[in-house]
């Protein structure tokens, strides 16, 4: 007997010895969930953000630069320390892109292993895209490294769901950083819906200008779909959206044919933001001017001194680079300094790269970049003004309300006043 209980106990305490080993594999098992970024990379900061329940994993995949995305992840699993993780190309020839990111985590950093499956959909040669670098590109890196920068950026303004179809007649604008402005000319009623869209761009960009007609149609409760072809009939465009009061969440998708053009940076082409947020226009009025605006642009335009130095960062869902650059201003105009590795890690040519990071190289058409900003009722818009001369310092904007990857972050450094 005394045995046979000394035998119990001894199982006993492997089972607790056991249990508690398995509780504490558990505890220690890494919480995946936040913004995972990868410096370094063409088209970078690669981005990506994951939610995990359990061992599933959803989120999205974006980069800054070239085809940036979003693109929303599938098949996600999280087993132990090791990520899988699937996603698509966000451009559909006659071969579909599959890429698939297998991760080994280590505490706050990921060390990503990625392949590339093309899919031919339809008979022809297969136009995969082979010199994209990007992290949709077939070429770019097959290992790199993420780390994390932090949770997952919510909406200012979460996105409620509709039990009828909801009203979306009118004009709708998107202003994009480079100043087109993106349009969605909308007619609703009950769940038919028709209307154009198209771009209004910016001076020295008319050439792009067009509207097209949208088709295939349709509301459901919230949700907002259509199509619309390229002028050229070569790509068909796919837009959903979310519908809330005065905005729209849209999300695009892109369908090319085999050799066929790709575009501009438009709504219809498909080197262009692949979501956006659209403000349905109304009769209010702009929006005042913050007295601090004013009173900053006041000890500018008094300054001193003509000529000046600064460094800017721009952190956006854009072209522009995410690296610091130098401007050198001489009265009017602003010259960027590039630096040859930063141009290597864009891989853009210099003519390339000289008028995207000169779009805002100087104090001057930073101010009036504000003062558009300011007056297009923002969400949020909070400016850090230098307290002897005026020129801002930080920028932090959310142009509009349910934009999860609108933010817009500028820093300027380093500033001095040149003889």
């Amino acid at each position: 007997m005394k045995t046979l209980r000394l035998f119990l106990r001894l199982v006993l305490c492997l089972l607790l010895f056991c249990l508690t080993a398995i509780a504490f594999q558990i505890s220690e098992s890494p919480n995946i969930s936040g913004r995972w970024e990868v410096e370094g990379v063409v088209a970078g900061p690669w981005v990506f953000d994951l939610t995990a329940s359990g061992n599933v994993v959803t989120g999205r995949i974006f980069q800054h630069g070239s085809l940036s995305g979003p693109t929303e992840i599938f098949d996600g699993k999280f087993e132990g320390t090791t990520l899988t993780i699937k996603t698509t190309h966000p451009v559909v020839t006659n071969a579909t892109k599959e890429l698939t990111f297998t991760g080994r985590v280590l505490e706050n950093q990921i060390v990503f292993d990625r392949t590339v499956e093309i899919l031919v959909n339809s008979p022809g040669p297969a136009d995969t895209g082979n010199m994209e670098m990007g992290v949709y590109g077939a070429q770019a890196i097959p290992r790199f490294v993420a780390k994390r920068t932090g949770p997952v950026p919510v909406a200012p303004t979460p996105i409620r769901s509709a039990t009828a179809p909801v009203d979306v007649t009118g004009r709708w604008e998107s202003l994009q950083w480079n100043q087109d402005i993106w349009l969605m000319d909308l007619r609703s009623t009950g769940n038919q819906l028709s209307g154009t869209v198209g771009v209004m761009a910016a001076p020295g960009r008319e050439a792009v200008s067009n509207s097209r007609p949208i088709y295939d149609a349709k509301i459901e409760n919230n949700t907002i779909s259509f199509k619309a072809k390229s002028v050229d009939n070569v790509r068909t465009i796919s837009f959903t959206g979310k519908a809330q009061g005065d905005e729209i969440l849209v999300y695009r998708s892109v369908q090319l044919a085999p050799g066929g053009a790709v575009g501009f940076n438009v709504p219809l082409g498909v080197y262009a933001p692949m979501s956006f947020v659209a403000r349905r226009i109304t009769n209010a009025g702009p929006s005042a001017l913050p007295k601090e605006f004013t009173d900053a642009r006041q000890k500018w335009t008094a300054r001193s001194f003509k000529n000046y130095e600064f460094a800017a960062q721009w952190i956006c869902i854009c072209d522009l680079p995410p690296q610091p650059f130098t401007y050198r201003v001489t009265g009017d105009v602003g010259v960027a300094q590039l630096n040859p590795s930063v141009l290597r890690f864009i891989g853009v040519p210099p003519a390339g790269v000289q008028p995207i990071v000169e779009r805002y190289g100087t104090i001057d058409k930073i101010f009036s970049w504000l003062e558009k900003e300011s007056t297009s009722r923002p969400y949020s818009l909070k400016v850090e003004y230098d307290p002897a001369v005026g020129y801002p310092r930080s920028v932090d904007l959310v142009p509009v309300g349910i934009a999860i990857d609108g933010n817009i972050q500028l820093r300027i450094s380093d500033f001095k006043v040149l003889n």
